[in-house]
C-alpha cells in the first residue's frame, strides 16, 4: 500500500505508530516501525458500549502493519486499543461510515 506519510494519522509527530483512514469504510490500516518497545503485542476493537468485537495477538513483531476489517460493522464510533509489551497501551477513536 503506497500512502504518503501526511495521509496517516499519528498520536504525536514523533510517534512510531500511525493509522489510516479515519473515518473508515472497509479496512483500517495500522502502521508501526518494529522495535522491542514499540511493536504491539495485541490489538482489540471495541464498540462504543465496550463490547469486544475483534482481537488479534498474531505475530505482530514480524510485521510493520496490521489490517483490521471494518466492513461488517455498522456505522458509528469504535475504540481500537493497541497494547505494547514494554509500555502503556494506547487507544484511538475510529469512525465507521
Amino acid at each position: 500500500m503506497a500512502l504518503r506519510e501526511e495521509e496517516k494519522e499519528k498520536f504525536s509527530p514523533e510517534e512510531n505508530f500511525s493509522f489510516y483512514p479515519n473515518p473508515v469504510q472497509e479496512e483500517l490500516y495500522l502502521f508501526w516501525t518494529p522495535t522491542t518497545s514499540d511493536t504491539p503485542n495485541s490489538i482489540q476493537v471495541y464498540s462504543i458500549s465496550g463490547q469486544l468485537l475483534y482481537t488479534t495477538t498474531a505475530i505482530l513483531n514480524n510485521t510493520s502493519y496490521q489490517i483490521i476489517p471494518f466492513s461488517n460493522y455498522s456505522s458509528g464510533v469504535y475504540l481500537v486499543h493497541i497494547n505494547y509489551p514494554l509500555k502503556s497501551s494506547k487507544s484511538i477513536k475510529i469512525i465507521k461510515k
